[in-house]
């Protein structure tokens, strides 16, 4: 699958900052990303855009600050799910 300009952005900040990410799932299509995500299978990294509109209710955004990120991106997981305390530091 091609590398995008976001996903490469992204995997540079990850690396900058020491972090491995565990990817599984490589997908271009962020409806689907969305669905895989409010059934239970990860989280997403999304540009602004994907996250403002038909979004489940079940669904929770937050918006990720970097200073090498050149575009808006959201972190979306599900709303009740819970998380070590490190991963709300972004």
């Amino acid at each position: 699958m091609p590398e995008f300009q976001t996903s490469a952005q992204i995997l540079k900040v990850f690396q900058q900052e020491n972090i491995t990410p565990h990817i599984q799932y490589k997908i271009e299509r962020f409806e689907m990303i969305k669905v895989l995500v409010e059934k239970g299978l990860g989280i997403a990294i999304l540009p602004k855009y994907y996250v403002s509109q038909n979004l489940s209710n079940s669904l929770l955004v937050r918006p990720v600050h970097n200073e090498h990120l050149n575009r808006n991106v959201y972190l979306c997981t599900m709303r009740d799910r819970t998380f070590p305390k490190s991963t709300n530091v972004i």
